[in-house]
C-alpha cells in the first residue's frame, strides 16, 4: 500500500513519502496506453480522449509511431495536470487557463452590471447624454442674451449686433477648447 502511494507521490511531483526510499528521475518519461491512464487515474478508457482534447491529459504520440495505433500518454505529466485540474490548481493548459480567464470576466462583468443596478455607476452613454443636453441649452441660453439685453436696455442695432458677434465668439473658443482636450 504504501509503495502505490508513494508512486503517485513521485507521479506528481509531492515530497517523499519515505524518505530512504530512492527519488526516481522525475525526467524520464513513462508511457501508457489509455486503458492504463484510465486506471491510474480511476476513470473509464473512453474518458481519457475527452481529457486529452480538455488538456487534462499530455499525450506522447502512437505506439510504435504509426497513424492508426493507440495512443500513448505520459503518465506523469497526465497525472500532475488531471490532479492539478481536479484540486482547481490548473498547471497552465491553454483550455484551462482560457475558462478561468472568460470565468473572470464573466464575474467582473456581473459585478459591474449589479453595481450600475445599485446606481454606484453611470453608464457612459447616460453622462453623454446629459452633457450633450446641457451643451444645447447653455448654447441656447447664450444665443439668447443679446435679444434679452437689447429689449431691456433698448440697444441700437449696431450693439445688439455686437454683442451677438461676442456670444458667438465665445461659444466657438468653448468648443476649440473642447476639440484640443479630445
Amino acid at each position: 500500500m504504501v509503495d502505490i502511494a508513494q508512486d503517485i507521490a513521485d507521479l506528481i511531483g509531492a515530497p517523499d513519502l519515505m524518505p530512504d526510499t530512492p527519488q526516481q528521475e522525475v525526467d524520464n518519461v513513462i508511457e501508457v496506453s489509455a486503458p492504463e491512464l484510465a486506471e491510474w487515474l480511476a476513470v473509464k478508457p473512453a474518458t481519457i480522449s475527452a481529457l486529452w482534447r480538455d488538456g487534462r491529459v499530455v499525450r506522447t504520440g502512437n505506439r510504435g509511431g504509426h497513424k492508426n495505433t493507440a495512443h500513448m500518454y505520459d503518465l506523469k505529466a497526465s497525472v500532475r495536470t488531471f490532479c492539478g485540474v481536479q484540486m482547481g490548481k490548473s498547471h497552465g493548459t491553454k483550455l484551462d487557463q482560457a475558462k478561468a480567464e472568460k470565468a473572470l470576466a464573466d464575474a467582473r462583468k456581473a459585478s459591474v452590471q449589479a453595481d450600475a443596478e445599485e446606481g454606484k455607476y453611470v453608464l457612459a452613454k447616460d453622462v453623454e447624454d446629459t452633457w450633450t443636453e446641457f451643451a444645447v441649452r447653455l448654447r441656447a441660453a447664450v444665443l439668447a442674451i443679446p435679444g434679452r439685453v437689447g429689449v431691456s436696455v433698448k440697444l441700437d442695432r449696431k450693439a445688439h449686433n455686437a454683442l451677438e458677434t461676442e456670444c458667438q465668439n465665445a461659444l466657438e473658443e468653448i468648443a476649440h477648447a473642447a476639440a484640443i482636450r479630445e
